[in-house]
């Protein structure tokens, strides 16, 4: 995970290939190898490389210094919208 966000051009910090904004359900891994889930979490996931990108903002208010991201899927709550748009 990179606790940076390209704010002009939506391009990855690592491989420059395109961000895709969504919302992610992810898990972590802290220093001291307990794991956190974010769920729901605002944030771009690279189509190249396959960073998850997070707010610096959002960082620090989740508990999210100095963690890995070592799982990250599409939250449920973005995937009911779209199934529940299609049905209408």
């Amino acid at each position: 995970m990179r606790a940076e966000v390209p704010r002009r051009a939506r391009r990855c910090t690592e491989c420059h290939d395109t961000l895709l904004h969504g919302r992610f359900d992810a898990a972590f891994r802290r220093p001291d190898g307990s794991e956190l889930l974010a769920l729901d979490l605002d944030a771009w996931v690279c189509r190249g490389c396959q960073q998850l990108l997070v707010d610096p903002a959002l960082v620090a208010s989740h508990g999210l210094v100095g963690v890995v991201c070592t799982m990250a899927i599409e939250a449920e709550s973005v995937i009911v919208a779209r199934a529940a748009a299609a049905e209408a």
